[in-house]
């Protein structure tokens, strides 16, 4: 399973990817929702997506919205990671196309948990 993980926080994604290569996904990173958009243009198709909301260039709200304008990506499950899970960030989310929220800190029994969910 191919997995697009966006985060500007290297040791977020060095650890969310490591916990996702050692459970058998292939993870391409990216550092700022533009660079995420450009890969999701010239790459084909990823299983899920993985981003902060808090990315630059690009938030993850908007990155999930555009993302979602590709009939390739209309049913792609999406999570969103976020350090502060309020009410309207939960719903505005939804709202954009997200099929799952994680709060920071997770661990990685909760991350493999919400894959699971959304992969289902």
């Amino acid at each position: 399973m191919k997995v697009l993980l966006v985060d500007d926080a290297d040791g977020v994604r060095r650890a969310v990817g490591d916990v996702l290569r050692r459970n058998g996904f292939e993870v391409t990173e990216a550092a700022d929702g533009g660079a995420a958009l450009d890969l999701v243009a010239a790459q084909g198709t990823y299983d899920v997506i993985i981003t902060d909301i808090g990315v630059p260039e690009v938030d993850g709200i908007s990155l999930i919205r555009k993302t979602r304008k590709d009939e390739r990506y209309a049913s792609t499950p999406i999570i969103v990671l976020t350090d502060k899970p309020e009410p309207s960030q939960v719903d505005e989310s939804e709202a954009a196309g997200a099929t799952g929220l994680l709060a920071k800190p997770f661990g990685d029994a909760q991350l493999l948990a919400e894959l699971g969910r959304v992969l289902r």
